[in-house]
């Protein structure tokens, strides 16, 4: 439980956070001005890896016990942010962001003997502690730069270093370290609260701050995990941990240095760009980055113990993938072109009913569900008859309420009352049928919710990436072999729940009048949970 607890407050912190920070920025103008370079449009804030650092912070200083390396590792990831912070108010040179890196990672290597010593293939025959030290300083200050250069879309480099946060989380729970079990866990949470205002339209940006102070924490926790926490885990998993941006990096600075310019001067050949200019769109590429990096961290969780050989192989072979497609598109000048929707003939039915169609049916679908599930819950406990006895008083008053109010008191209705039932049933035991009849009413849910995001208006309703980013990692936990972490029933919980969530927003969401809702049948549901 202290693993959830901490994730939720530091969502709940990030989160929270943003707004006042968004205020403050645009005060004082610590925005980040669009260039040719940059694919945003306003001035938008760019210091949110501010609200990642608290939020990740306040629960890791209630629960998680500090030693040395763990002390050295906060301190290092201080002075990173601090000097992301002074480049986003002050723009630094590269120079004096180099000796911030530089001092960070020596507090981690002398102070908390983050090293890497166990090297792919040849493994520890290197005796020269020198070596290792000088090694170990090069890779976290990549790893650092390596994220601080993927952060070029919204929603971008924070997503793709959730996902291995996520991983590294997983595999060191199951190597029985719980420190850094909650650190990568509270630092996942920073991230998902942060993510709520950084998808595309970007609200804020991390800035060199956030971007910074990520990379630094990935490049620690990897060598940590690998070095100290499971010794049995390959080295060569750090490659997959870290997936795309270390390739990105790489072939960037690569080029640079071929065309004779500085590794880090600026230009437009990263992935991203490359994606940006074949066709796709903002949304397009950063789901099509996140699914690439999400192949890279499940392979390095499958493949956890497989050989060196096999993962360089490996992670090699999907690098050639990846640029074999660029050289192929460059030379044959691939684009997509913008497809048009085919417009609806009048004659068959009117663009605005088709529009509200699957969202008819969802409402009709949830309230036969939620009415059905009232011989589920019998005997329920005091408390959730007192919290539904409430709810129905609310339907009541509702009648006589301004539309608006009365929508938001409908739809906390609708939400307890699913949340509810879907717990009760996913934790009913040895009962096939009510399992299929749950499996089968989301899955109808999710098609019907699909067809809706589909040919309904974009300005009502539309995914985001950080919804995409969501239902990817609830897919895939589910599906992987930790019942430490989740059970069984657990996981498949919390993926009826988005099934049911999403459902329910598009529900409201692609409503065509303000009246398409009455607390009658609201009333009733609650009502019913409240005498059942």
């Amino acid at each position: 439980m202290i693993i959830l607890y901490t994730f939720i407050i530091a969502v709940f912190l990030s989160s929270a956070l943003l707004p006042g920070l968004i205020r403050f920025a645009s005060s004082r103008r610590l925005v980040d001005i669009p260039d040719n370079r940059k694919v945003h449009t306003g001035e938008i804030p760019r210091i949110g890896g501010v609200a990642i650092a608290l939020g990740a912070l306040l629960p890791l200083l209630f629960w998680m016990p500090f030693d040395r390396q763990v002390a050295s590792i906060l301190a290092g990831a201080l002075i990173v942010h601090l000097f992301g912070i002074a480049d986003d108010i002050h723009g630094l040179s590269y120079r004096y962001k180099f000796i911030g890196q530089v001092l960070a990672v020596a507090i981690v290597i002398f102070g908390g003997d983050v090293v890497v010593r166990n090297y792919p293939i040849i493994g520890n025959a290197i005796g020269s502690e020198t070596f290792h030290v000088l090694f170990t300083m090069f890779a976290l200050i990549g790893i650092t730069n390596a994220i601080n250069l993927s952060d070029g879309l919204d929603g971008l480099a924070g997503g793709a270093s959730l996902m291995s946060f996520v991983t590294i989380a997983i595999l060191a729970y199951m190597g029985g370290n719980l420190t850094f079990t909650l650190m990568a866990v509270a630092i996942s949470g920073g991230i998902m609260g942060f993510l709520r205002y950084n998808t595309h339209p970007a609200q804020i940006f991390m800035g060199d701050g956030g971007s910074q102070l990520l990379g630094f924490l990935l490049g620690c926790l990897v060598i940590v995990l690998t070095q100290n926490i499971n010794t049995a885990l390959s080295p060569s998993i750090a490659l997959l941990l870290l997936g795309l941006p270390v390739l990105d990096t790489l072939t960037v600075m690569a080029r640079r240095i071929y065309e004779r310019r500085a590794p880090f001067s600026p230009d437009m050949t990263h992935i991203h760009h490359k994606l940006l200019n074949i066709g796709l769109s903002h949304h397009g590429v950063v789901f099509v980055i996140y699914m690439v990096q999400s192949v890279m961290v499940v392979s390095a969780y499958v493949f956890r113990y497989y050989s060196d050989l096999f993962l360089l192989l490996l992670y090699g072979a999907m690098c050639l993938a990846i640029l074999v497609f660029f050289k192929l598109a460059e030379m044959r000048g691939w684009k997509l072109s913008p497809t048009s929707r085919a417009p609806v003939e009048k004659g068959f039915v009117e663009r605005k009913k088709l529009d509200y169609s699957p969202a008819m049916l969802i409402k009709l679908c949830v309230l036969f569900f939620l009415l059905s599930g009232v011989w589920l819950v019998r005997d329920n406990p005091l408390w959730v008859r007192v919290m539904f006895g409430g709810v129905a008083v609310l339907h009541l008053l509702s009648f006589r309420m301004v539309t608006r109010y009365r929508l938001h008191i409908i739809r906390l209705g609708y939400y307890l009352a699913g949340i509810y039932l879907l717990f009760v049933m996913d934790n009913r035991s040895g009962s096939a049928s009510v399992e299929n009849y749950l499996h089968g009413f989301v899955i109808l849910l999710a098609v019907l919710t699909a067809i809706g995001i589909k040919i309904t208006d974009k300005t009502r309703f539309s995914i985001t990436t950080l919804d995409y980013l969501i239902i990817l990692i609830m897919i895939l936990v589910p599906s992987l072999p930790i019942q430490e972490i989740a059970g069984k029933q657990i996981s498949m919980f919390a993926l009826h729940l988005l099934g049911f969530f999403y459902a329910l927003e598009y529900m409201f969401a692609a409503r065509t009048r303000k009246n398409d809702f009455s607390p009658l049948p609201g009333l009733v549901i609650a009502t019913a949970f409240m005498l059942g």
